[in-house]
C-alpha cells in the first residue's frame, strides 16, 4: 500500500504541473507515454534511472499513468493450490504467478498491457481528475 501513496503523490504532483499548463487529455496521455516521462520526470520511477522498464510492452506502447494498476489488488486469496499473494480485478489473462525463492506465491503482471493502453488511461485520466477536483 506504501507504493501505492506514494505512486498516487507523484503522478498527482505531474499532473497538477500539466493540468496548470493547460494541456488536453490527449496532451497529458502523451506527456505520461515512457518516451516522454522517462526524460522529463526522472524521478517519477526508480526504473528510468537504469533505462528499465517494467513490462515487456514495447517502450513506445507503455505509458506509465497507470504505473500502480487500478485492478491490482493486495490480498492473500487461494487458487485451490496454493495461497497467492496479489489479485487481478479484471482476471487479466496475462497475468502469471511467480514463485519467490522463500516459497511464496506472487501475482505477476509484467505481461499485462490493459493499464496501459491508451483508452485504459484516458478513462482513468478522467477519473482521477474528479478525483483531484474533490480535494
Amino acid at each position: 500500500m506504501k507504493y501505492k501513496n506514494e505512486f498516487c503523490d507523484k503522478r498527482a504532483k505531474v499532473l497538477k504541473k500539466l493540468l496548470a499548463e493547460g494541456m488536453s487529455e490527449k496532451q497529458i496521455v502523451d506527456c505520461f507515454q515512457y518516451s516522454s516521462i522517462s526524460k522529463k520526470e526522472p524521478d517519477f520511477c526508480i526504473l528510468f534511472g537504469c533505462g528499465e522498464v517494467c513490462h515487456s510492452l514495447p517502450r513506445e506502447k507503455l505509458n506509465c499513468f497507470g504505473c500502480y494498476c487500478p485492478y491490482f489488488e493486495m490480498e492473500v486469496w487461494n487458487d485451490g493450490e496454493r495461497d497467492i499473494i496479489g489479485r487481478c480485478a479484471i482476471c487479466s489473462e496475462y497475468m502469471t504467478i511467480f514463485t519467490t525463492p522463500m516459497g511464496e506465491h506472487l501475482l505477476d503482471c509484467t505481461n499485462c498491457w490493459f493499464p496501459h493502453s491508451e483508452e485504459e488511461v484516458l478513462k482513468n485520466l478522467r477519473s482521477v481528475k474528479k478525483m483531484m477536483r474533490k480535494v
